[in-house]
């Protein structure tokens, strides 16, 4: 096992010396922050343990080092903990303010990183205009890791508010059963963002989490990519979801969504360029004024879309042209699909959709 030396000094009128390394005993270390606001000069890494523990006492981690790959970095880590700690980026180059990853080389343990957990851990905006260009981070080969292995990690109660690329990142070609809770992603910058932007190989799970503000929700990569998003709630950002070109078939599941965004003319809100088999249930998708959330779904292969109870919703404006868009191969079925226009008299008109190639 190796230990990196963790540098904190307290920004307060009287400094307080920073906590000791606590000793590794049965296996487990902790680390505790003390309250309040904390410089940190180079990143807090933890490699190959397991059931390391940090934890924050509301405590402010001002990181004001040199560029890196992750302020805080789990490398080839089972079971982290960290927990009630707000991460500030005041420095240039930082790849992500959290990181869990693999190493270099065959692990003598045989350990990957697995099982992580982080709780109402939160990455804000510090002053750089840069930032971080990620706020949290799973991928396995950010230190040149060779083991894709990195699953059954829990994010829950965790805050995005200040990144150039993404709040929440997934690659890997076997990132398992991750999960989001209560989740949130935030862009303070201007919607230049994706709230969480997925490469290969990612598996993941997403319960009553949100967004804000982001260019697009979702940025799904090529191929091997599952989701399943369960009560989410989206505000003024300009697109849902979004899926890049393949023929492989994995299942991504919307229910229970509400979006109500800023959509741009001619520019779906959902553009899923796979065969899925693709599922929303229970959804509504609300434009502005004369410009509708529309969806579309296409592929080179024949593929699978399911729409249930699904309203694409907009104020004033003339009825779109074009709701739903499927190529004429796919197997489609579609119950309660409405369109819906809120004048400005506050009354509601709305007419089914008949789900099909348009």
């Amino acid at each position: 096992m190796t230990l990196a030396i963790l540098l904190l000094a307290l920004a307060q009128p009287e400094a307080i010396p920073a906590p000791a390394p606590a000793p590794w005993a049965d296996g487990a270390r902790v680390i505790d922050l003390p309250g309040g606001t904390v410089e940190l000069h180079s990143p807090v890494t933890l490699t190959d343990v397991d059931d390391p523990v940090i934890n924050g006492n509301n405590t402010r981690l001002v990181y004001r080092g040199g560029p890196t790959k992750g302020v805080i970095q789990f490398a080839r880590v089972s079971r982290g903990r960290t927990r009630d700690l707000e991460i500030v980026i005041d420095s240039p180059g930082v790849d992500a303010a959290v990181l869990v990853t693999n190493l270099p080389g065959p692990s003598p343990s045989g350990r990957v990183s697995t099982g992580c957990h982080f709780s109402n851990v939160r990455v804000m905006h510090g002053g750089y205009p840069t930032a971080c260009r990620r706020a949290f981070s799973v991928d396995s080969f950010a230190l040149g890791g060779i083991d894709a292995n990195n699953d059954m990690h829990v994010f829950a109660d965790c805050y995005a508010q200040s990144f150039t690329e993404s709040g929440f990142y997934v690659t890997g070609t076997q990132a398992h059963k991750l999960v989001y809770d209560r989740c949130y992603a935030h862009d303070a910058g201007g919607r230049t963002v994706d709230g969480w932007r997925f490469g290969v190989g990612a598996y993941v799970v997403l319960r009553d989490c949100g967004a804000t503000a982001t260019a697009c929700d979702f940025r799904l990569g090529t191929n091997e990519t599952s989701v399943r998003i369960t009560g989410f709630n989206s505000e003024q950002s300009k697109r849902f979801l979004v899926s890049g070109t393949t023929n492989s078939e994995f299942p991504c599941v919307v229910e229970q969504l509400r979006w109500d965004g800023l959509p741009e003319p001619g520019v779906p809100v959902v553009d899923c360029r796979g065969p899925g088999p693709w599922t929303v249930r229970d959804a509504t998708f609300a434009g502005i004024d004369g410009v509708p959330a529309t969806l579309r779904y296409t592929g080179t292969v024949p593929g699978d879309l399911t729409l249930s109870g699904v309203y694409l919703r907009q104020h004033g404006g003339a009825e779109p042209a074009v709701k739903v868009s499927v190529p004429a191969s796919w197997s489609v079925v579609g119950h309660g699909v409405w369109w819906q226009r809120i004048r400005a008299d506050g009354s509601r008109e709305r007419k089914a959709i008949n789900v099909g190639v348009k």
